[in-house]
Formats: structure tokens, C-alpha cells, sequence
């Protein structure tokens, strides 16, 4: 695995836009693909997540603009191990995994999905000395810091996806209208009112831009007349409304033009196992050309592990961004903090100077005598623990600060929602990574008397030995040998084993790992067909036969007819043996072969049609 580092930054993932999916929800296909900091190979792990979904419901002028009543398949996530892929000019083109996903994703024009390669580091422990960052969201990739460690990870440096995710709205172009407060336009594609933040709703509708409404998750804009705010971006907690906008009184603007705030998702993330990012705070409107742009959301972080040590000062942080402060214009919206999810089953202090953290940005502050309007603060993020919940240090989610709207605070806008670390959670896992992944497992036959166990591992964890084991009922099973794990692999692995005492029966590996947790194959079973009862009935026929004692799952049946070419039949199972149909086949004289790996036997069937 290579790693690029940018300024003081590592990057570790790799990224892809999911274009489509199969049916069988086994195959991808990508674009947009960055292999800057690891790249996508046979037998790894990578994390499928759907970033956005169409679930916008709301789309009047109104203040319900940027409404959703149903979270469709936004933040579903899961990991998944890759058995074979397709290049195009050295660029991974399309996925198949080991099994099909177990979530229904969305590929439409409003969602994104995306696949992320989740690195295993460490031989076996990983010491973390610098920083790690994702890849900046843009809007098709990227937000997403994710990795696991073989054994232990050493925490002497940072992890951090600060202002990483969605993206905060923009600036208005520079625009006065002496109207007087006019509050009413809530979605346009007028530039002249800031842009929205962005969100879990992927927007393609330039009617859907601008104005004061949120979008989902993401701070609604400042409104054009005049110099509204933008509001701070949710997910955990929502984001704060903006200040009121200018109109030269104390109180400034009555009604309000500043953008309202980005909606929470706690309700998805507590009962349905979404992780998202923090939403972009909406931008400020400006005349004078000293505007602020919405705050980014935080990204999110996924981290599994056996331990965490914390040797030295050490962070991991999914803050959103604080909005820069203006003059005397409208200030930009806070953005959301993100989502960091941490599975470890201990951890262990050196050093208690450890700082996790997922806060709201702040809005950005009006420094001008006159009331204008501050930007809305950020709604907090989320700190998940999987397994075990840290015990020392600081953990803290925290709503980012409404900005203040003018010189001296006399009145501000809205801070972001909730109380202190209500976005700290410990929450069972979502999906858990598999300590070892079976890619395949087959059987073959060297001769009658034994049988070839093989079998394939796309990646292990932990892994001390596999245990060969052998039923003749599929109930009770006994051991036939010991076959030594790799320990800790990424990549894929072979491995066989011969058994000689008999071929019949069914078989399975049990995995077993260091510390005595154990997983299973499937089964596959073995069985020597006796030849003695096999027959075929009616024969003569003209219609459909019964080929009896043939089971298709451990016999290869073909056909023949006088000439010795092969015709395809068409077949069923049935408990007491197959049936073949025959009405589409010329008179005449065909060979039926049953092959059952030990021995063969051919049958004469007379069709007379």
C-alpha cells in the first residue's frame, strides 16, 4: 500500500464513485476513481457508503423547503471484501465482491455512493506518529478517513477530518436592492442570494441553490435584501439560523432574510445505523463585497482495532469549520461536525493527553457598528463507540456558536442544537469485519478413496489455524487435521488439505483465532453415488423421463445423441431423481452419461416424438 503526504497529512484511502450495481448486489461499476493513497486489489477490504439519496420531500417557497420524510438508503454502510476487478487504461473500472452487499444502495442523478479501500495497518501494531486525513469531499468522493490495525494501535499523532465533508455554500454575487426586509424566497437559482449548504440530498436543480430554506441537512443561505446570514449545517444536533439582515435599526431586519438551519439526523443515526458527514453551513449575502462563505462539515472517521494505546498527545477530530467574520455584509453559517466511529475492545494510557472531538463550526462574526446578521453555528457531529468507550481523556460533540451581528455582540445569531456531548453514543456496531474472509472452497477428487479439500482466504485477522472437519450425518463432526493461519494478511491466500480415509461425507473449516474465536466455511458435501439404482423410465419415451438415484449436486449429467454431439437437456431435481424432458428432441437413439467422480455409466434412452 502506498501513502501520499500532503503538507503534514497522510492520505491512506482510496476512493471510487459507484456508478451502478448489479442486480445480484455483487458487481460495481466506478468512476472517479483516486488511488492516491491505496489502491483497490483482489482479496481487500473496502467500505461501501451511500453519501446522498433523493429524499428531499419539501420543495415549495416556503419555510418547509429542504424537508425529507423518509431517509431512504442515505448513510447505509458496510464493509466487504473484493474478489476480482476490471482495469481501464490502469484504472479499477469494475468490482466483484466475495458476497453479495447486504444493503439496497442508490445510484440515481440525486444520490451518491461511494467505495472506499479500508487499508489494514501495522505488522502487527501500527504506531501513528503524524497525521491522517481523507481525501476532501467533492462532491462525488472522498470525507471518509477509514482503516483497521492487525493488532494494536499506538496513537502518537492525529487523525483528522476537520472540515472534510459537505461542502458550505457559497458567497452571493455582490448585490444591493433598497427594498426594505424581504424574507420570502427560500429556493431559487438567483446568485444574488447565498448559496445552501450542502448535504444528504444531492441536488442537480439550480432552482435549488439559493435562498434561505435548508436543504435536508445543509444551512439555507442569506437572503438577498438585504446582507442575510447563512446557517450553521446538522447531523448529530441541527444547525443554528442565521442572523436577521440589515435594514439600519438596532434590531436590523423584521422580518428575517437570514437562511435557516440544516435539520439533525439523530433519530438515524441512534435507531438505523446511518454514519454521515457534517452538513455545509449556507453562505452569506453581500453588497459590499465582504461576505463569508458557509463553514465545510466534518468528515467521518472509522477506526477497528484490537487496542488503542495512547503513548503521546494524540487527537481524532471530524470538527466542522468556523466561517470566516466580515465587515458589514452577511456572515457565512458554521458547518456540522462529523461522524468518528471507534471499534476496539481496549484501551490503554500512557499518556491521557487524548482529545476526540466532533463540534459544529462557528458562524462567522459581524465586526460593524449596525446590526447585520451573523452566521448560524454548526450542529454537532457524532463520536460512536462500537465496543469499548473511552475512559480518559476528552470526548466531547459541541454545537458550533452563532455569530454575532454587529461590533460588540448585542444580539447574535442561533447557535447550533443540543446539549454538551449529546452526540457521544455507544452504539453496537453497524457491520463488523470478519476475521477471516473466505473467498472459496471446493472440493476435488484424486481418486476414489480421497478427496481434495481447497479452500481460499481474501483476507485474515488474528488468524492462528484452520481445522478441518469431517460429518457423515452433517450433525456431528469430528476433526481430520490442523492447517497453521497467516496471522494477519491482506491479499489472497491458498491452502488444501487431503483426506484419504474416505471421500464421502460432508466438510467444513473451522477458523480459529488467537484469542479462541472461531467462524465456519460453508459446507460442502461429498457423496459416492451407488450406480446400482440408477435408471431411466419411461424408455421408450415421447415425453418427459425420469432419470432415477441422480442428485445434480454431486453428479455431472450429459447427453449424446447417435452422432455424438451434445444436446442440452433441460432439467429438474426431484427428491427420488431428475426429470429430463425430451419433447423438443428428434426420434431417435441418445446416451445419457452420469459422471459421479469416481466411476461414469452410460444409459440408452429411445425417444420416438
Amino acid at each position: 500500500m502506498s501513502i501520499i503526504r500532503f503538507g503534514q497529512a497522510q492520505i491512506i484511502n482510496g476512493y471510487g464513485k459507484v456508478s451502478s450495481i448489479n442486480i445480484d448486489n455483487t458487481t460495481v461499476l466506478l468512476s472517479n476513481v483516486s488511488e492516491t493513497g491505496s489502491s483497490f486489489e483482489d482479496g481487500s477490504l473496502v467500505v461501501i457508503m451511500q453519501m446522498q439519496d433523493d429524499i428531499i420531500s419539501s420543495v415549495q417557497n416556503s419555510s418547509s423547503f429542504g424537508d425529507f420524510s423518509n431517509i431512504k438508503a442515505a448513510g447505509q454502510y458496510e464493509f466487504a471484501v473484493i474478489a476480482s476487478h476490471t482495469e481501464t487504461s490502469s484504472v479499477p473500472a469494475s468490482i466483484v465482491f466475495t458476497k453479495p452487499l447486504k444493503n439496497i444502495y442508490t445510484t440515481g442523478p440525486n444520490s451518491s455512493v461511494q467505495i472506499i479501500t479500508f487499508p489494514m495497518l501495522g505488522n502487527p501494531d501500527y504506531t501513528l506518529t503524524g497525521t491522517l486525513s481523507p481525501k476532501a469531499w467533492d462532491g462525488n468522493t472522498g470525507g471518509v478517513l477509514a482503516f483497521g490495525v492487525n493488532r494494536d494501535l499506538i496513537m502518537m499523532g492525529n487523525l483528522n477530518a476537520n472540515g472534510m465533508g459537505f461542502r458550505g455554500g457559497v458567497v452571493s454575487k455582490d448585490f444591493f436592492a433598497a427594498i426594505g426586509c424581504n424574507g420570502t424566497v427560500y429556493a431559487t437559482s438567483d446568485d444574488r442570494f447565498g448559496g445552501k449548504g450542502e448535504g444528504v440530498y444531492k441536488s442537480i436543480n439550480q432552482d435549488y441553490n439559493y435562498g434561505r430554506g435548508k436543504i435536508i441537512n445543509g444551512g439555507g443561505g442569506g437572503g438577498r435584501d438585504i446582507n442575510g446570514g447563512g446557517a450553521g449545517g446538522g447531523n448529530y444536533t441541527n444547525g443554528g439560523a442565521a442572523g436577521p439582515g440589515y435594514i439600519s435599526t438596532p434590531e436590523g431586519c423584521d422580518p428575517e432574510v437570514g437562511g435557516l438551519g440544516g435539520l439533525d439526523l439523530a433519530l438515524y443515526i441512534d435507531n438505523h445505523c446511518r454514519v454521515f458527514m457534517g452538513g455545509g453551513g449556507g453562505g452569506g449575502q453581500q453588497n459590499n463585497g465582504y461576505s463569508s462563505r458557509g463553514g465545510n462539515g466534518g468528515g467521518i472517521i472509522i477506526i477497528n482495532s484490537n487496542s488503542i494505546k495512547v503513548n503521546g498527545c494524540a487527537s481524532i477530530t471530524a470538527n466542522g469549520e468556523n466561517a470566516l467574520n466580515v465587515l458589514n455584509d452577511g456572515a457565512g453559517g458554521g458547518g456540522a461536525g462529523g461522524t468518528i466511529i471507534i471499534n476496539t475492545k481496549e484501551w490503554i494510557f500512557n499518556s491521557a493527553c487524548l482529545n476526540v472531538v466532533a463540534n459544529g463550526g462557528n458562524g462567522g462574526n459581524v465586526n460593524f457598528h449596525l446590526t447585520h446578521a451573523g452566521g448560524g453555528g454548526g450542529g454537532q457531529g457524532a463520536i460512536i463507540f462500537n465496543d469499548k468507550a473511552l475512559t480518559s481523556g476528552t470526548v466531547v460533540t459541541k454545537a458550533g456558536l452563532g455569530g454575532c451581528n454587529q461590533t460588540g455582540c448585542a444580539s447574535k445569531a442561533f447557535s447550533g442544537g443540543g446539549n454538551l456531548n449529546d452526540g457521544v453514543l455507544s452504539l453496537k456496531a453497524c457491520d463488523t469485519i470478519l476475521p477471516v474472509q473466505f473467498l472459496d472452497f471446493k472440493l476435488y477428487y484424486p481418486d476414489k478413496e480421497s478427496v481434495l479439500l481447497n479452500w481460499s482466504t481474501a483476507s485474515e485477522k488474528n488468524n492462528s489455524f484452520f481445522e478441518v472437519q469431517k460429518s457423515i450425518n452433517g450433525i456431528d463432526w469430528k476433526a481430520l487435521g490442523l492447517i497453521k493461519g497467516a496471522g494477519n494478511s491482506q491479499g489472497v491466500l491458498h491452502y488444501e488439505y487431503l483426506e484419504t480415509s474416505g471421500s464421502s461425507g460432508y466438510f467444513r473449516i473451522k477458523q480459529v483465532d488467537f484469542n479462541g474465536d472461531v467462524s465456519f466455511s460453508k459446507i460442502l458435501y461429498s457423496g459416492n453415488i451407488l450406480f446400482n439404482n440408477l435408471m431411466i423410465s419411461p424408455n421408450p419415451t415421447s415425453g418427459n423421463v425420469l432419470i432415477q438415484g441422480v442428485d445434480l449436486k454431486v453428479v455431472q449429467l450429459e447427453v449424446f445423441n447417435s452422432l455424438g454431439e451434445a444436446v442440452t437437456p433441460q432439467l429438474k431435481q426431484l427428491s427420488e431423481g431428475v426429470i429430463m424432458e425430451t419433447q423438443a428432441w428428434q426420434s431417435g437413439i441418445y446416451f445419457v452419461k452420469v459422471n459421479n467422480f469416481f466411476e461414469q455409466k452410460v444409459l440408452k434412452l429411445i425417444v420416438e416424438n
